[in-house]
């Protein structure tokens, strides 16, 4: 995962413990200048955005099968993911959610993925 400026501390212990640890098992890259996201997807690289946000081209987390090539994306907590990465994303996916609950935080949202994504890569 890319870890741009401004976003959530995954290795801040709040963070740990809602993932039970998961969050510290992902490969990070820090970074400091804007991600050419479609260097990656050239290079053979999926590029997923995780939101809330209706869209047409939802799929549910749970349906999703992750390459083994796969970068995820989360915005910030107040405004989400850019609509420049979220027009260049290859999906855009959603954590299957009560009707009543609007979204999660960005912290518990990245938890969910991390471990969705072990879970379907490493130990099914």
């Amino acid at each position: 995962m890319f870890l741009t400026a401004g976003c959530i501390d995954v290795f801040h212990p709040m963070v740990s413990f809602s993932s039970c640890g998961v969050s510290l098992k992902g490969r990070y890259i820090r970074a400091a200048d804007a991600v050419d996201w479609t260097q990656l997807q050239d290079a053979g690289y999926e590029i997923c955005v995780l939101s809330p946000h209706t869209t047409k081209r939802k799929i549910n987390l749970l349906t999703y099968t992750p390459p083994n090539k796969v970068v995820y994306v989360l915005g910030s907590e107040s405004t989400g993911a850019s609509e420049s990465i979220v027009s260049l994303a290859d999906k855009i996916l959603s954590i299957p959610m009560n009707p009543k609950v609007e979204s999660l935080s960005v912290a518990s949202a990245a938890s969910v993925l991390c471990y969705y994504h072990l879970w379907t890569t490493k130990y099914k």
